[in-house]
């Protein structure tokens, strides 16, 4: 607690002084541009929204163009030229390769200065804007200041995917970050967002919330999207561990829609009965000759427990891997995984290497094959792993 305080106050400091040094620089890298010079973002803003006033100079630097990052600002601009689909802008547009290297580099000139940038950039008039600039305050979710700019830009936010990103970033371990992404997680009116809030709630520090608990149980048992049950589920598996959420887990595997990720709840709670449940299914999908690529990756997560059958997993997977009947996603699953078991339980790895050796020659294997086979052989030159039954 202690060490929390001292932390705080440094950083405070911190702060302060970068916005001195920050603010001042401004009004050398802006080069070109006149302390009174109406900056891209203001330009790109809409007459009837309020954008960031770049304009007024910082009382801690007079003469400077505001205390934001001005480079940066210029370059958040250029993002309306980025094609925007479904809520995700296309990666491959210069304009967005260009804001990605930018804050990295304009973070070791002046951290705090790329910071402010980012909270004004929240209430820009672009959506594309806004979404990166929510997406890139997750490195700084941790301060209240932003914790509370982000809740903020959620409650005026009229785009689901920009909030989605919103709630993406609000994980903080503060009351009101938690109370935001449950709020979400319960009314968001928009399934993306529900699902968002619910995948945010994997985190360590909600373990043991009972409040986190009882909101995703509810929607894994009532919320009409699938999706959102989907991630509720997953979600669940990084509570702690107990017999009611280790018994709905298990329940939710015989739903088609939504059992594999029901499954992937169980593997991080590693306990021995989602592992009997998850081996009961994978047995009998020899029989019926399908199965779900999940349940095939997330049997490798219950590693390193006792009950764990290293061997008896590794000739399951080699069949299903093998079997032309099996679905070619399976396959390929059961390929990874074991070389996941070969990289970590040394007493496996020369039956796995001996195994994927002998599908190199498979054409619809081999593009998983080679490259498990090359992450084998990095791991054996290591030496490392672990000796389990």
């Amino acid at each position: 607690m202690v060490f929390n305080c001292v932390l705080r106050v440094l950083w405070a400091v911190l702060l302060a002084v970068w916005l001195v040094i920050g603010c001042g620089r401004e009004s050398s890298e802006g080069a070109g541009n006149s302390p009174t010079e109406t900056s891209p973002a203001t330009k790109m803003a809409s007459p009837g929204t309020q954008a960031p006033n770049l304009d007024r100079p910082s009382p801690a630097a007079p003469g400077s163009r505001g205390c934001v990052d001005a480079v940066l600002m210029r370059a958040f601009a250029e993002l309306t030229s980025c094609n925007f689909k479904g809520g995700v802008i296309d990666y491959q547009c210069d304009a967005w390769k260009r804001v990605h290297k930018l804050i990295g580099e304009r973070e070791r000139v002046n951290k705090a200065l790329v910071q402010l940038s980012l909270v004004q950039l929240l209430s820009d008039s672009d959506e594309r804007v806004r979404l990166v600039a929510a997406k890139s305050l997750s490195g700084y979710a941790l301060q209240q200041s932003v914790s509370q700019r982000l809740i903020s830009a959620y409650r005026h936010e009229k785009t689901a995917f920009v909030r989605a990103w919103i709630v993406h970033s609000l994980h903080s371990s503060r009351p009101e970050a938690i109370k935001l992404v449950l709020k979400a997680l319960a009314s968001d009116g928009d399934p993306i967002v529900r699902a968002r809030a619910a995948q945010r709630l994997n985190i360590a520090h909600h373990a043991r919330s009972g409040a986190v608990a009882k909101g995703l149980v509810k929607a894994l048992r009532t919320d009409k999207s699938v999706d959102v049950r989907r991630r509720a589920a997953e979600s669940l598996g990084s509570l702690r561990p107990n017999q009611d959420t280790e018994n709905l887990l298990i329940d939710c595997l015989r739903d088609p829609k939504i059992g594999p990720h029901c499954a992937i709840g169980l593997g991080r709670m590693r306990s021995k009965r989602g592992y009997d449940a998850i081996w009961g299914i994978l047995k009998d999908s020899l029989k019926k000759w399908v199965v779900h690529p999940l349940y095939v990756w997330t049997i490798m997560d219950f590693m390193g427990r006792p009950f764990f059958r290293a061997r008896a997993v590794r000739i399951l997977l080699q069949r299903i891997a093998k079997s032309v009947k099996m679905p070619s996603g399976a396959r390929h699953y059961a390929v990874k995984s074991l070389g996941r078991l070969g990289r970590t339980m040394v007493n496996q790895r020369a039956a796995v290497l001996q195994f994927l050796k002998s599908l190199v020659g498979d054409k619809v294997l081999k593009i998983s094959v080679k490259p498990t086979l090359k992450q084998l052989g990095r791991a054996a030159a290591g030496s490392g792993g672990r000796r389990v039954p």
